[in-house]
């Protein structure tokens, strides 16, 4: 079976350094973004390597399109690694539309590959310290609405 890794952002910059670095280790890696051409951009050099990799477009703040991507990365193999990289800058966007990809988008990715992730595997969040910026009632609201992820914290053992 093979070993995926699924990496958010990955048509260029930090995520498709990432992405290289996987595929390096043996990983089918599965490039997600919006951008279609920065995507098929992507793969094709990672295939010029020798690599195994596809492109899947995914709007992360979109719940329905992440948990689609995570069913269809377990259909590829075993899901080891998630490297949640997609993000947007000030520049990108009105402050909705970034607190949607990247506090949303990020809650979204988790919950969705929470069901998938196979034993051993492990999701990364990366953010700008623009993160540190989000307003506390925005964290306050991620960290106290109920979803499966609640079961699984619930049972990680504290570190007192």
């Amino acid at each position: 079976m093979k070993k995926v890794c699924v990496v958010t952002g990955g048509g260029s910059g930090i995520g498709f350094a990432a992405a290289k670095e996987a595929a390096k280790k043996g990983y089918y890696v599965m490039i997600v973004g919006r951008n279609e051409k920065k995507l098929a951009g992507a793969v094709e050099e990672l295939r010029k390597d020798g690599c195994e990799a596809e492109a899947y477009s995914c709007d992360v703040s979109d719940r329905e399109h992440c948990f689609a991507l995570a069913r269809h990365a377990a259909e590829c193999g075993a899901v080891k690694a998630v490297l949640h990289i997609a993000g947007m800058s000030p520049h990108m966007g009105d402050a909705e539309k970034i607190m949607q990809a990247n506090a949303l988008g990020t809650v979204n990715i988790n919950d969705a590959f929470f069901e998938v992730i196979a034993e051993g595997g492990c999701v990364i969040d990366t953010s700008s310290t623009s993160a540190y910026m989000a307003p506390s009632f925005i964290i306050c609201l991620l960290y106290t609405s109920p979803s499966p992820r609640d079961g699984l914290l619930s049972r990680m053992p504290s570190s007192a």
